[in-house]
């Protein structure tokens, strides 16, 4: 069993992910003017399949795989996702007890580890100035992210380009004004309209992170993609989420925020 604070550093990092990518993109030249209306309706079809009944929150049982150059180890567990940056998961060991949980409500970020009885609690700001992560990236849409949905309500498409490999085309998205996020682009599917990739840039159009989406699944007419594959990250690290038994939930306050149980020793990162 490996360490809680490498748990934590693997747990976090894969929650709020901020490896450096060397991910190469496969974005061609721009759409010809007389294919972008048949592009478009490619786009209208997506949004359809993860919008327009989807709930804004999601549990359900998971796991996460953690693979690098030394090796792989993965924890199976169960997830909690709400919009928009919301996400819990808690590890369970082989005889299916949870012995590691860790949440994150975009703002603070907690964490409960029974086999040493300590809770760790801080402030994401906190943890992305001690980590050197962009607070852009580290407080993003993660529900979004993991669920195949665009980042943004009301999407707005700044550019259509062909696919090299031939999968599909590119939409290029309005985002918010930030000093850090540059773009996202969508790479979809023509034939089934579903999301085949994701990439993030930062302002120096470098990946910082490369969601790949895989067995969507319908869910109460909501397309939901069952395995989300992290990868293109730096010394050839990749992760690997897989979701099953998704089921719709609503959240309310504090259920991304893990208590300290009685007789557990709390720790603060300030």
């Amino acid at each position: 069993m490996r360490h809680p604070t490498q748990i934590l550093n693997v747990l976090v990092s894969l929650l709020l992910l901020s490896l450096a990518s060397c991910t190469t993109h496969t974005r061609g030249p721009l759409l010809d003017e007389d294919l972008t209306p048949a592009a478009q309706k490619v786009f209208t079809t997506y949004l359809d399949s993860v919008s327009q009944t989807c709930s804004v929150g999601y549990d359900g049982n998971g796991s996460i795989r953690w693979e690098y150059a030394l090796g792989n180890f993965a924890f199976p567990g169960y997830f909690k996702i709400g919009q928009p940056s919301s996400v819990f998961f808690s590890a369970l060991n082989p005889f299916g007890q949870p012995f590691y949980a860790v949440a994150t409500d975009g703002e603070t970020f907690s964490t409960v580890d029974t086999r040493t009885k300590t809770h760790l609690s801080g402030s994401v700001r906190s943890y992305a100035l001690r980590n050197g992560i962009p607070m852009d990236f580290l407080t993003g849409n993660w529900a979004s992210w993991l669920l195949g949905s665009p980042s943004v309500k009301d999407p707005v498409i700044l550019a259509i380009r062909e696919d090299t490999e031939g999968n599909g085309y590119w939409f290029t998205l309005a985002l918010p004004p930030s000093d850090k996020i540059a773009a996202e682009h969508l790479l979809i599917d023509p034939l089934s309209g579903k999301l085949l990739q994701r990439s993030i840039l930062d302002i120096k159009e470098k990946p910082m992170a490369m969601f790949r989406y895989e067995n969507w699944q319908e869910n109460n007419g909501c397309m939901i993609p069952e395995k989300i594959v992290i990868d293109g990250l730096s010394f050839g690290t990749k992760a690997t989420i897989e979701l099953n038994d998704i089921e719709s939930a609503n959240f309310i306050d504090g259920d991304f925020r893990l208590h300290a149980p009685v007789g557990y020793r709390r720790l603060v990162m300030p």
